[in-house]
């Protein structure tokens, strides 16, 4: 297992120094929250998403925001 949290982490950080270079890199924010959901970082995916959201053309992404959408909504809800 810490051959996959390894690649884990070096494509959390490929895909975080993708979106500094160039914050309007949407794909690297859906994949970034993506990544971030299978490693159970929380926090991290629904910063991602939330950016994706923003960003995101909806003709190019309808399906992925949706599902972005229902993935905030329910597992990644914020706890009461």
């Amino acid at each position: 297992s810490s051959d996959l949290e390894h690649n884990f982490a070096g494509a959390r950080r490929n895909f975080e120094r993708a979106i500094q270079l160039d914050p309007n890199y949407v794909a690297a924010q859906l994949n970034l929250g993506v990544l971030c959901m299978q490693t159970r970082d929380v926090p991290c995916a629904r910063a991602a998403f939330q950016q994706f959201l923003k960003k995101a053309p909806p003709t190019q992404y309808k399906d992925m925001i949706s599902k972005v959408n229902y993935a905030l909504r329910t597992v990644l809800a914020p706890g009461e």
